[in-house]
């Protein structure tokens, strides 16, 4: 997960399905391995609020839902 958020928060980063996809992973994680994920829930949370400081590069249209709403739910969680 790590390197993901890694590239995410990258420069280079502006990849709409590697934006959404990566918060796919960390919805279903939460959904069935949410004590695995726990230890890592401060980096996940910070890394998260780095994507969301500079949404629109990675273009997520329409297609891919509110891609952004979504990581707004995540912290929610990972708040918990």
């Amino acid at each position: 997960m790590c390197a993901a958020l890694n590239y995410l928060l990258s420069p280079e980063a502006d990849n709409a399905d590697a934006a959404s996809s990566f918060c796919m992973v960390i919805e279903f994680r939460l959904d069935c391995d949410a004590t695995e994920v726990a230890p890592i829930g401060p980096i996940l949370r910070e890394g998260i609020l780095g994507i969301l400081e500079n949404f629109e590069r990675y273009g997520c249209g329409e297609i891919y839902g509110d891609v952004a709403e979504r990581y707004r739910a995540i912290l929610s969680r990972l708040d918990v």
